[in-house]
């Protein structure tokens, strides 16, 4: 039935010259053998001496170290031939339940694989209220590849050298920061909600990790698509970290007949987010503009008016409200702007051991492609650790793409932009794929909550989500009440295991073409159909023992090293 898509060729194989080993090696130019030690020192001093770098690449031209879109015709992209369902190191089947574990059935829902119905999709004010980019950055966004700071085979800098170093963190004034707001504290946000008559608020960064536990459930954990990654980066490990497939946790606060959605605080250290928003404000505003607005010892003088609010999109679903922040935009065309999320993504040493950052700080890029300090090995840990995450919130927030800036939290190395086909290709294989897998996640995520809401009416909710490979996606609910502190930064809630507690086990059973099949792997032809039927159970048995154990591993995995580790329940 489905037409294997053509065999995609690297850019390595295409040319002729691999230009991210390229290397220096003056052994291979000696005429003769020296006769000692000393002669051969001077031999190679001369060389090193006498050698002409190569040329500089034109600025606006980005660094090549993987296949781009422009190298995908429209059928391999369309019909992109993704693995079978049995190269799956994860179990790729349902085991039934023991007899007794489940309970009666709160609900039962046939859904399809079209898009989720957005009744309006609105600003939070003038676009002209959005950021742009500086630093002559644009140019990122009309060139794919990797756009280093400095160059990597000469000593020309492609941007002015003032963009490289990073402030320290102990020198700025986070106080003139717009401060993060959380779906439950925005008060706009739901006064907006009462205005739509939607009984639910979330942003995306707390809907996202929920929206996740479901793709792996329908997915089956399917892996990455890795095509065109050269063969010197792991590709064995083509599945997801155990970090990133550990079981998320939301809080559900009602207040005033809207319930919002909040991400559960961390408590880890908080130096790479805050590093983030104010590299977001470096990368907006001119050097001079930077300095007098957020360098503490320096903007206390200053008469620059005050920062403006985040821009938002806000997306209605039904009784939904998604909120989504706006980091940037091109103003070069209005007609039709790209709108982008920009994301500041520090090196594999740092991301690895974050409570020792500062002895990583040594760790640099300096080659395209390569199993150490490459960019290539950078953009295979963010397919494996983050780009789920980012396809739904730039997905949610009709945003093109992502803008990404590669740092050791000491200097910038390089940016490089990332439009949205590109991530689903890379994640899911091709955009048919991507389309039902955004909206059969979303239909599934909003009934659940929907179902634990109407469960536990006008409650303040801790809901822990968790995709078991062999069982199905666990969902617990600890009712919390009273006791709720709302939300805190850098302060999640000690769970109390005498709350009430309630477990549900959620299984999809999909169909194509009326016919049951496990997973949907490959893209759908014209006129295809597929449909599911989504069942909400309670589990009966064991319910305070299991949210204890999904406790535990949501909180004690630390960002995955060892990369060989399946995550298993």
């Amino acid at each position: 039935m489905w037409a294997k898509g053509p065999t995609i060729q690297r850019r390595s194989q295409i040319s002729s010259t691999n230009h991210s080993t390229r290397r220096f090696v003056p052994s291979r130019r000696y005429a003769a053998e020296p006769k000692s030690g000393l002669e051969r020192e001077k031999q190679v001093l001369e060389l090193l001496k006498n050698r002409k770098p190569p040329p500089p690449l034109p600025p606006a031209q980005g660094l090549i170290y993987r296949p781009t879109l422009d190298v995908f015709d429209e059928t391999s992209l369309s019909h992109h031939h993704v693995p079978e369902l049995q190269s799956s190191p994860l179990m790729p089947f349902i085991l039934p339940s023991p007899p007794g574990e489940l309970g009666e059935i709160k609900g039962t829902w046939a859904l399809t694989g079209g898009p989720v119905v957005e009744e309006e999709v609105f600003g939070s004010g003038p676009r002209d209220d959005i950021p742009v980019l500086h630093h002559g950055l644009q140019r990122v966004l009309d060139s794919p590849g990797v756009h280093a700071v400095k160059d990597l085979y000469s000593d020309g800098w492609n941007f002015d050298k003032s963009i490289r170093p990073i402030h320290n963190l102990a020198h700025l004034d986070f106080s003139r920061l717009p401060p993060f707001s959380p779906p439950s504290r925005d008060i706009n946000l739901r006064a907006t909600a009462q205005e739509k008559n939607c009984k639910f608020v979330a942003s995306t960064s707390s809907l996202s990790s929920a929206l996740s536990q479901v793709y792996f459930h329908i997915s089956s954990f399917k892996l990455p698509n890795l095509d065109g990654l050269s063969a010197q980066v792991p590709l064995k490990v083509a599945n997801f970290t155990q970090t990133y497939c550990k079981p998320s946790i939301i809080n559900l606060r009602t207040s005033d007949g809207v319930t919002a959605i909040d991400a559960e605080s961390s408590s880890s250290n908080t130096v790479l987010s805050d590093l983030g928003k104010s590299m977001e404000r470096m990368l907006t505003t001119t050097p001079e503009e930077f300095t007098q607005r957020y360098v503490a010892a320096v903007n206390k003088n200053s008469k620059l008016p005050d920062v403006k609010p985040d821009y938002f999109n806000y997306v209605k679903q039904g009784d939904f409200l998604l909120r989504s922040q706006i980091d940037c935009w091109d103003d070069r065309s209005k007609d039709k702007p790209k709108l982008f999320d920009l994301k500041t993504r520090a090196t594999r040493e740092i991301r690895f051991d974050v409570e020792n950052w500062a002895l990583h700080r040594g760790y640099m890029l300096d080659c395209l492609s390569g199993k150490d300090r490459s960019y290539e090995l950078e953009f295979y840990d963010i397919v494996r650790s983050a780009l789920l995450k980012y396809v739904f919130q730039v997905r949610i927030g009709k945003m093109d793409g992502l803008f990404v800036t590669y740092h050791n939290v000491s200097e910038i190395f390089g940016f490089e932009y990332l439009n949205y086909k590109e991530l689903e290709h890379y994640l899911f294989g091709n955009s048919d794929l991507g389309d039902f897998s955004f909206n059969m996640s979303m239909k599934v995520c909003q009934n659940i909550i929907r179902q634990i809401s109407s469960d536990f009416p006008n409650k303040n909710l801790r809901v822990l989500w968790g995709t078991d490979a062999m069982k199905g996606l666990d969902v617990f609910v600890e009712v919390v009440g009273d006791k709720d502190e709302g939300w805190k930064e850098g302060n999640p809630q000690v769970p109390d295991m005498h709350n009430q507690i309630v477990g549900y086990r959620v299984n999809i059973n999909l169909k194509q073409n009326g016919k049951p099949v496990a997973v949907i792997h490959h893209s759908k032809n014209k006129g295809e159909d597929i449909t599911a039927t989504m069942t909400m159970r309670k589990i009966s048995t064991d319910v305070k023992r299991k949210y204890h154990q999904f406790l535990v591993l949501s909180a004690v995995f630390p960002e995955e090293f060892g990369e060989d580790a399946l995550f298993k329940f």
